[in-house]
């Protein structure tokens, strides 16, 4: 078993896929963001609890993340992927659909 903190590549991808499937059976194969502007701490003070957030909130669109990952997807397979921008607007897009989710909408 591996640590509380570190997670194979695996169980990341099966967790990602069961949540989507789910995501799909809930909301179908197209999902309305309703949304474009949201509040995003930057990556550099997510995990610095030291560091006081309200000054490193800045403001991301949804437009942009799915604009980002439309160019990803269009790109060729072995080209170089700079990972904490793409995961960065992955996780934007996801937090909204996990938004959507709670009561009925965000």
């Amino acid at each position: 078993m591996t640590a509380p903190t570190r997670i194979t590549i695996d169980e990341l991808r099966r967790a990602l896929l069961l949540v989507l499937d789910a995501v799909e059976k809930e909301m179908g194969a197209v999902v309305d963001l309703d949304g474009e502007q949201y509040w995003q701490i930057t990556d550099q003070a997510a995990y610095n609890l030291v560091t006081d957030p309200e000054n490193h909130l800045v403001i991301a669109h949804l437009s942009d993340d799915v604009e980002e990952i439309r160019d990803l997807l269009a790109r060729p397979g072995d080209e170089y992927l700079a990972i904490w921008h793409e995961i960065g607007h992955l996780s934007g897009v996801l937090r909204r659909i996990g938004s959507l989710t709670l009561s009925g909408g965000g």
